[in-house]
């Protein structure tokens, strides 16, 4: 992960940050696989079930996160709660990969509530879901980013207007700012 990712976070961060100075970068956390990573499973048995893969995914996207100062869009652990709160819902497509109509649907959900910073839950899009699997997607997924923001790291690079002035007398104030996190 350190050798494999991280400089690259940065060089994306880099970028961004070159060509939008006022953007807020937000990394996408990824769920595990189905069964986990069998391809890499001999060489780190961490991630040989879904369930080892998920940590080490929340804990390097996490990093990364917090290395960057940037947020992260916690999908895996939306993921993560429905897999264990609601196993008939089937989030993967048909590889153990790539996401179902559902899993997507989550995966919007949680983009939502991270943005945002609002919940889902009764927004009337349903990606053609019947409306007790919609209820459910939407209720995890704000669940998941809204009660733990500053475990995402959202809002904690937010810019915070500090103007200040003084009174030079004669009807002359001088301005300055004292903003925390401003780009510009």
């Amino acid at each position: 992960m350190a050798n494999d990712c991280l400089p690259y976070a940065q060089a994306l961060v880099d970028s961004i940050a070159a060509h939008s100075p006022c953007a807020e970068t937000v990394f996408y956390m990824t769920w595990g696989r189905e069964n986990g990573d069998q391809q890499n499973c001999a060489a780190w048995p961490p991630v040989c079930t879904y369930e080892g893969m998920q940590a080490q995914l929340r804990m390097s996207y996490l990093q990364m996160a917090a290395d960057n100062g940037a947020e992260c869009a916690p999908l895996g652990m939306a993921w993560k709660r429905v897999r264990d709160q609601y196993p008939a819902i089937n989030l993967y497509s048909g590889d153990g990969s790539h996401p179902s109509v559902a899993g997507s649907y989550l995966a919007a959900c949680t983009m939502y509530s991270t943005f945002f910073r609002q919940p889902t839950v009764g927004a009337t899009y349903t990606a053609s879901l019947d409306a007790a699997t919609v209820a459910m997607l939407q209720q995890v997924a704000s669940a998941v980013v809204l009660d733990s923001l500053d475990t995402w790291n959202i809002g904690v690079y937010d810019p915070v207007a500090l103007p200040q002035h003084t009174d030079l007398g004669s009807g002359q104030i001088a301005f300055s700012q004292a903003s925390v996190n401003a780009t510009q």
